[in-house]
C-alpha cells in the first residue's frame, strides 16, 4: 500500500533536461540570470513578479503597439493595471502557429452527434479569419458582446477566436442550462450577437434549445444578431427572421489573406470575457478576465507547467505534447 507523502515519480534527467521549463531556466542563464534550482526559480518568480513576468513577455515574444514603462502600477489588488501602454490580441498569438506550419493538427474534436474529426492550423486560422470579417461586417465593434450557447464543438472556439480577434468580449452559457439559468447571466452583459445551435446529444438522447433561443431573444433586447451552428440536424434551417444567419453562409464570407487580416490590438485591461460565478448565493455574479492577462498566464501556464519538449512560441502545439485538444 503506497503511503501518504510517498514519491511517486521523478523524471529521468534526459526528460527533465528537454522539458519546457529548463529551456526557460537555460534562456535566463544565457542573459545573466541562474539559478540552481527549481525552488530557487519558483521563490524568485513570487519574490520578484515584475522581473519574472517581464521575462516572460520577451521569452514568448509578445507582439504589441505601444512601449510598457512598468510591469504593474502600485494600486493594490484587484485595481493593479499590468503592462499598461501595450496594445496586444490573444487570437494573434494563438494563431502564430499557422505560420509555423498550417498543416499540423491544431484540434481534434468528437461527441456522441459526431465522429471524431480534426482541424488543421490553416484550416482553424481560415474559419477564423472568415468570420472575424463577418463579424465586423455584421457591426460588432470592440467591446461588444458577443454571446455563446453552444456545446463543446469545434466552431465554439473558432466564434471565441473570431470575437477576440476583433477586440469583441465573448461569453458563453452552456446549452443545458435551463432559460432562466441562461437569461440570469447573459442578460447582465447584454450581448449584441448570440451563437446557437438546434441541439445536442446526451447519453443517447437529443435535447433541442431551439425553445431556449426563443425564451432568450424574448428576455434579451440586446441581441441584434444570432448565428445558429447546427450540431444535431445539419439540413437545420434558420428561422425567418431577419436575426438569424446559419453559420455556414457566414463562413462562406471569403477571408482576407493571412499576412493581410488586421487583428484588432486592445489595451493591456481590455476584457477578453465574462464569466460567471455559481449563483448559489443569488444572481450569478460577472467577472472579467483581460485580453493580456489570459495571454500571459495561456503562455505561461501551457508552456511551463503543462507541457514538454522546450520551444518558444505560442503554448498550444508543443513540439512533443498533444495538440490543441476540445474534449
Amino acid at each position: 500500500m503506497i503511503e501518504e507523502g510517498a514519491l511517486l515519480w521523478s523524471p529521468s534527467p534526459h526528460f527533465a533536461a528537454k522539458s519546457n521549463i529548463a529551456g526557460y531556466i537555460q534562456w535566463l542563464a544565457d542573459r545573466g540570470r541562474s539559478f540552481e534550482s527549481y525552488d530557487a526559480l519558483w521563490r524568485w518568480s513570487v519574490g520578484d513578479p515584475d522581473s519574472f513576468w517581464a521575462s516572460l513577455w520577451d521569452y514568448f515574444e509578445i507582439i504589441a503597439e505601444g512601449n510598457w514603462s512598468r510591469v504593474r502600477s502600485d494600486d493594490p489588488m484587484p485595481g493593479t493595471r499590468w503592462f499598461e501602454g501595450a496594445r496586444i490580441n490573444l487570437t494573434e498569438h494563438i494563431l502564430r502557429n499557422e505560420v509555423r506550419d498550417p498543416h499540423a493538427v491544431a484540434i481534434h474534436h468528437l461527441s456522441e452527434a459526431r465522429p471524431l474529426q480534426s482541424l488543421s492550423w490553416g484550416e482553424l486560422g481560415d474559419q477564423v479569419r472568415r468570420l472575424a470579417t463577418a463579424l465586423r461586417a455584421m457591426g460588432i465593434k470592440p467591446g461588444d458582446r458577443v454571446a455563446s450557447c453552444l456545446p463543446n464543438i469545434a466552431e465554439a472556439t473558432v466564434a471565441l477566436l473570431a470575437t477576440a480577434a476583433i477586440g469583441a468580449v465573448w461569453t458563453a452559457v452552456a446549452p443545458e442550462f435551463g432559460p432562466r439559468a441562461a437569461i440570469d447571466r447573459l442578460s447582465q452583459v447584454q450581448p449584441k450577437l448570440l451563437f446557437v445551435t438546434d441541439g445536442y446529444r446526451y447519453m443517447g438522447d437529443d435535447r433541442d434549445c431551439r425553445a431556449n433561443t426563443t425564451s432568450l431573444l424574448h428576455a434579451i433586447e440586446t441581441i441584434d444578431h444570432v448565428v445558429l451552428v447546427p450540431n444535431l440536424r445539419p439540413d437545420v434551417v434558420a428561422p425567418a427572421e431577419p436575426r438569424f444567419r446559419l453559420w455556414k453562409d457566414i463562413q462562406g464570407t471569403e477571408p482576407p489573406a493571412l499576412g493581410s487580416f488586421r487583428y484588432t490590438r486592445v489595451a493591456s485591461d481590455h476584457p477578453l470575457w465574462v464569466v460567471f460565478s455559481s449563483g448559489t448565493t443569488g444572481v450569478p455574479k460577472p467577472i472579467v478576465h483581460g485580453q493580456l492577462g489570459i495571454t500571459l498566464e495561456l503562455f505561461r501556464a501551457q508552456t511551463l507547467s503543462m507541457s514538454n519538449g522546450v520551444q518558444k512560441g505560442p503554448p498550444i502545439g508543443v513540439e512533443e505534447g498533444p495538440p490543441f485538444q476540445i474534449i
